[in-house]
C-alpha cells in the first residue's frame, strides 16, 4: 500500500511539473513578469526533486523546463529591438513558389467565404493551439520511459526554438495576416482571432496583450517543433502515422488561418531537421567523451621486475 502511494505521489509530481511548465509558457506569452514566472518554475521543480531525485533523471527534465521557459520569456522581447519589420521578401518567395498566388489568400477565398467561423475553423484553431501542449506531453513521456530518446528530442527542441528566436530578432517577419500592412499583399483574415472574438496579437500602438510577438513568422516554430514530434516517433510504427497526420494538419492549419506562409513552414522543417542531426551528434560526442574519461575498473596490469642473469 505504501509503495503504491509513493508511486502515485511521484506520478502526481511529474504531472504537476508538466502543468507548471505549460502554464509558465502560456503566461510568458502574455507578458507575465519574470519574477512571477521563474518562482513558479522553481516551486514545481522543487516538488519533483523532493519525490523523484533518486531516479537520476531529474536534472534532465529541470534543464528542459528552465531552458524552454527562458525561451518563452525572451521571445516576448524579440519585437522590441527596433529592427524594421520585414514582409516583402516572404510574400515574394511565396508568390514565386506558387506562380503568383498566395496560398493563405487562395484558401480563405475558397473555404472562408462567409467569414464566419465554422467547424473547419474551430478545428484548425484547435490544431494550432495544440502546439503548446503536444510537444511537452511527448517530452514528458520520453523522460519517463526513454531517457536517451528524451535527451535527443529535448536538445533538438531547444536548438530549434533558440534558432528561431535568433532569426526573429535579426529578421522580424510579418505573418500573412499582416501582409496588407507590411508587405503590400492582400488582406488575409486571422481566423484565430475570428474564433476567439478578439486578436491577442496586434501590431502598432494598439498592440493587444503585452508580451506577445506578432513578428516571429520566420521560421515557423509551430511546424518545426511538430516536425521534431514526427522524427521522435518515426521508429514507433504505431505512432508514426499519427504524427505524420498531425504534422500535415498543422501545416494546413497554419497557412489557412493566416499564421504562416508556406516558405515559413519549409524553413521550420529545415531548421528542425538540422537541429535533430545536431542533437544526435552532440549526444554521441558527449557519450564518447564520457567513455574516454571513465576510469577502467578491473584491468590492473602487474609487471614483474626484469631478472638478471643467473
Amino acid at each position: 500500500m505504501a509503495d503504491r502511494w509513493r508511486v502515485g505521489v511521484r506520478w502526481t509530481a511529474r504531472v504537476t511539473v508538466l502543468a507548471f511548465s505549460l502554464a509558465t509558457l502560456v503566461l510568458a506569452r502574455f507578458g507575465v513578469p519574470s519574477y512571477v514566472l521563474f518562482p513558479l518554475v522553481a516551486v514545481s521543480l522543487l516538488v519533483l526533486w523532493a519525490v523523484d531525485s533518486r531516479s537520476g533523471s531529474f536534472g534532465l527534465w529541470a534543464a528542459y523546463v528552465v531552458a524552454f521557459v527562458l525561451f518563452a520569456d525572451l521571445r516576448t522581447l524579440a519585437d522590441d529591438t527596433g529592427i524594421a519589420i520585414k514582409g516583402h521578401y516572404a510574400l515574394q518567395m511565396e508568390k514565386g513558389l506558387f506562380g503568383g498566388a498566395m496560398p493563405s489568400d487562395w484558401l480563405q477565398h475558397q473555404l472562408y467565404g462567409s467569414q464566419s467561423p465554422g467547424a473547419l475553423e474551430f478545428a484548425c484553431v484547435a490544431v494550432y493551439t495544440s502546439y503548446f501542449i503536444v510537444p511537452h506531453m511527448l517530452a514528458l513521456v520520453l523522460w519517463l520511459r526513454d531517457s536517451a530518446a528524451f535527451v535527443r528530442y529535448g536538445l533538438a527542441v531547444l536548438l530549434t526554438v533558440y534558432a528561431g528566436l535568433l532569426v526573429s530578432v535579426l529578421v522580424p517577419t510579418a505573418p500573412p495576416w499582416l501582409a496588407d500592412r507590411f508587405a503590400g499583399g492582400p488582406h488575409v483574415h486571422r481566423i484565430f482571432a475570428d474564433v476567439l472574438g478578439h486578436n491577442p496579437e496586434q501590431a502598432g500602438s494598439q498592440s493587444g496583450v503585452d508580451g506577445t510577438n506578432p513578428f516571429a513568422a520566420m521560421p515557423s516554430l509551430h511546424l518545426a517543433v511538430t516536425t521534431l514530434v514526427v522524427l521522435a516517433l518515426w521508429r514507433r510504427p504505431r505512432l508514426r502515422w499519427f504524427a505524420i497526420v498531425y504534422a500535415a494538419a498543422m501545416a494546413f492549419a497554419l497557412v489557412y488561418t493566416g499564421e504562416h506562409y508556406v516558405v515559413d513552414e519549409l524553413a521550420g522543417v529545415f531548421t528542425a531537421c538540422l537541429a535533430w542531426v545536431a542533437a544526435a551528434r552532440l549526444v554521441a560526442l558527449r557519450a564518447k567523451r564520457a567513455a574516454v574519461t571513465e576510469p577502467t575498473v578491473g584491468t590492473t596490469t602487474i609487471t614483474e621486475p626484469a631478472r638478471g642473469p643467473a
